[in-house]
């Protein structure tokens, strides 16, 4: 048996390595997944109840990251030992895995984008629900300081396109009588502008003065508007892993070509 040539040597060191590394994350995903189903009560009482989340919702998303994590280390299992042992046969089944997987990597962006309005209405759908329903209720302040933090991180009052008058019609409205949330005010550094104002204007859409003191657009605008800036990032960084994985691939068929060759037994 030959010594490995140096290419072989550099693209068994690289599946090696990356292998490693991906078994850490899914190792790391595997036991969070774990720590979530088995504290699941307990998680589901003190974050998911607040703001809305069902049980069903919270196991659901620790069967998802319990899924993620043994598939992660299961390939990563087979990537190492087919790299370690140079086997021939292992490497193929490894290398068809991750075109699989860049395949359906690939058809999940196409899904979001295509679907992506849908995706933005059902976000803007359930916290309509939320703001209509749930703000300021008894039981509810998680979801309550959800929609505070939103509506002051990003300079937005209400949902839909009508703004603070998405409130006139929500409990809280009808039970506190205060036209829109005092998130809704705007703000010269921490303090108000004048809460006064943006209280009693907050309906009145003929001032021309009324966004000085509140927030008139919505949530779903904003929240679209935003990652619509951040679109270029957001491409710019699925092409690079896309294209990491194109590489990785070849590099692995390399390995896998060589070896069928005959040329790097050991």
């Amino acid at each position: 048996m030959g010594n490995i040539g140096c290419g072989a040597k550099c693209a068994k060191l690289t599946i090696l390595l990356i292998n490693t590394l991906f078994m850490l994350i899914g190792l790391f995903l595997l036991g969070f997944g774990i720590f979530l189903v088995v504290d699941a009560k307990l998680l589901h009482q003190r974050y998911f109840a607040p703001v809305g989340g069902s049980a069903e919702q919270m196991i659901g998303a620790a069967a998802v990251i319990l899924v993620v994590g043994i598939v992660l280390v299961l390939i990563t299992i087979v990537g190492c030992c087919a790299a370690a042992n140079q086997h021939v046969g292992c490497l193929t089944f490894y290398s068809v895995v991750l075109i699989l997987l860049l395949i359906l990597q690939v058809a999940a962006v196409i899904v979001v984008a295509v679907f992506y309005n849908q995706i933005i209405e059902t976000a803007g759908h359930d916290m309509m629900k939320m703001v209509f329903y749930d703000y300021g209720t008894d039981g509810k302040n998680g979801t309550t300081k959800m929609i505070d933090d939103i509506q002051s991180e990003f300079y937005c009052c209400g949902v839909t396109d009508k703004g603070p008058e998405d409130w006139k019609y929500s409990n809280y409205y009808n039970e506190s009588g205060q036209n829109v949330p005092e998130s809704c005010c705007t703000k010269n550094r921490s303090e108000y502008v004048d809460r006064n104002q943006c209280l009693s204007r907050a309906y009145d859409t003929e001032d021309p003065k009324r966004s000085v003191y509140i927030y008139t657009d919505g949530c779903d605008y904003k929240l679209d508007t935003l990652i619509r800036q951040f679109s270029g990032i957001l491409i710019g960084v699925v092409v690079a892993v896309i294209i990491i994985q194109i590489a990785f691939i070849v590099v692995t068929c390399i390995l896998k070509s060589s070896l069928a060759r005959g040329y790097e037994y050991v």
